[in-house]
């Protein structure tokens, strides 16, 4: 069956059309669309006008491209931008009437249901415990699973379009910035890490999005890494806190020129790397994968 999923983040939209054939994912067409929904005005819980419309400019493209294809089943979900945005159902609402796209809002603990689904299909076996992380703009979700089940899930408002409203850091990241930055997350990621660590899980697994960039960015530097899955990769522990370190000193200039990262990530990405090394830290963790799965192919698998 060909199915088409919409998947509209904090910082980009995401279009992914695939057919479905027992159980198995074979993608046909993908699109993603920097449209910063949060821009302006995440901090006010608001969608700024220019980022409103960039994200109905970025719906009417996918109608466009999903009126070329035969697709059965088309869902389109959104996520933190949205759901917490007072003028989120204006936004709905003209989607219908621009694109003919209906919008289902999704809550964080429900995004996290749909993230483990796709993370976990991409999985090898893992006989231990570990922690799934989704880095977005606005929300970052927390999953433990054990054996194929989920144990814990929470969503927790601290996305890296948020924490750059929040903290507009300086250029490049002082001392004093990053130890504001990190005690904050401290103290916002002290009841899941309590979780996890009851759980006994030292894995965290990563979930596209700024893990996918960390991983590229870690290709430019030492070569292709081999995936453990078609949808997997280990990121070597060493290898993460090398780039973390270059994120921290380079000006956004310098991350521009970072061949493995996208534009739409030059922003957010020091945050983004401040939250996984914080988690990597507290969590004392041992092993970390990369995902290529998220949300959207767990909403193609529902």
């Amino acid at each position: 069956m060909r199915k088409a999923v919409i998947d509209l983040g904090t910082n980009t939209f995401h279009l992914l059309i695939a057919e479905i054939q027992n159980g198995q994912i074979h993608e046909l067409y993908k699109n993603q669309i920097p449209v910063k929904l949060g821009e302006g005005g995440i901090d006010k819980q608001l969608i700024a006008a220019a980022a409103f419309e960039r994200g109905q400019r970025a719906l009417e493209e996918f109608r466009a491209t999903l009126n070329q294809w035969d697709c059965k089943e088309l869902r389109v979900v959104a996520t933190s931008a949205i759901r917490n945005a007072s003028n989120g159902d204006l936004f709905i609402e003209e989607a219908k009437k621009r694109s003919q796209i209906e919008i289902k809002t999704i809550s964080g603990l429900e995004e996290a249901t749909w993230i483990a689904r796709g993370v976990m299909h991409s999985l090898p076996p893992l006989e231990s415990p570990y922690l799934i992380m989704d880095i977005g703009g606005g929300s970052v979700e927390f999953i433990l699973c054990h054996q194929g089940e989920i144990k814990h899930k929470q969503s927790i408002d601290i996305g890296a379009a948020r924490l750059l409203a929040k903290f507009n850091p300086s250029d490049p990241l002082n001392r004093v910035d990053l130890a504001l930055i990190t005690n904050y997350l401290e103290e916002k990621l002290s009841g899941v890490i309590h979780q996890a660590q009851h759980l006994g899980a030292s894995i965290l697994v990563g979930s596209a999005g700024s893990f996918e960039s960390i991983l590229e960015l870690i290709e430019d530097l030492k070569g292709p890494l081999k995936p453990i899955n078609p949808a997997c990769y280990t990121i070597a522990l060493e290898d993460f806190a090398e780039i973390h370190q270059r994120l921290l000193v380079w000006t956004k200039v310098e991350r521009e020129n970072m061949k493995g990262l996208a534009d739409y990530r030059v922003e957010m990405m020091v945050l983004a790397s401040i939250l996984i090394d914080t988690v990597l830290s507290m969590g004392r963790i041992s092993s970390l994968y990369c995902s290529t799965h998220s949300l959207k192919e767990g909403v193609l698998l529902g």
